[in-house]
């Protein structure tokens, strides 16, 4: 950008305006505002760089926490424990919740039918235990597993959940999932990573 020309006052050139404008050169009485040289500044571009920093071990969080929740979907969609990827995604810990769960499927005859939207976020990791909060929209419905029909349709509901994870054999597992007291108080689909759904089944 161009400075302004400097201006003249009372027929002469005021000091203060040279001083401002960096010009150095000797005036004589012929000087006019016509005379007076434009400056063109000198620049200088600095071009900085903002370096983002991400942690690493938050991609194998996720996708240990994806993979836990699809079994997990499977297991309860079957009513069934017949699947050795339980022991990759889940802790020991956690498989026996879900066979107290598959357990009491098999004695009432369902099976779990429908999605669930996940929107997690990785809110802290420390040595080998990583936490992920999430909202969980939750369209399952229970359905006889004799006749797939439908034994309650219940509406699509949202909670929140804070999931623990381990890190074992070269991989994230779920270790404990606790339902939040208030839904979804943590986490907001908004704000959270690109929802996920996980169907049953």
């Amino acid at each position: 950008m161009k400075l302004k020309r400097a201006h003249v006052v009372g027929g002469a050139l005021g000091a203060s305006a040279l001083v401002a404008a960096g010009i150095a050169f000797a005036l004589t009485s012929s000087s006019t505002p016509n005379d007076l040289p434009v400056v063109e500044p000198s620049t200088t571009t600095t071009t900085s760089t903002t370096t983002t920093t991400v942690d690493p071990r938050i991609a194998g969080v996720l996708q240990g926490y994806d993979e836990g929740w699809r079994v997990i979907q499977q297991a309860r969609s079957t009513a069934s424990l017949d699947n050795p990827e339980l022991a990759l995604w889940l802790t020991p810990a956690q498989q026996n919740d879900l066979a107290e769960a598959v357990a009491l499927l098999q004695t009432r005859g369902w099976l779990v039918s429908g999605d669930i939207a996940k929107s997690p976020v990785v809110a802290s990791i420390i040595d080998n235990r990583a936490l992920v909060d999430d909202c969980i929209v939750d369209s399952t419905t229970y359905v006889d597993a004799a006749t797939g029909e439908a034994i309650a349709l219940d509406p699509t509901t949202e909670y929140g959940v804070r999931v623990s994870l381990l890190y074992s054999a070269d991989r994230w597992q779920i270790d404990a999932i606790d339902e939040l007291s208030d839904a979804c108080s943590v986490t907001e689909v908004t704000t959270a990573l690109a929802p996920t759904t996980t169907r049953a089944g």
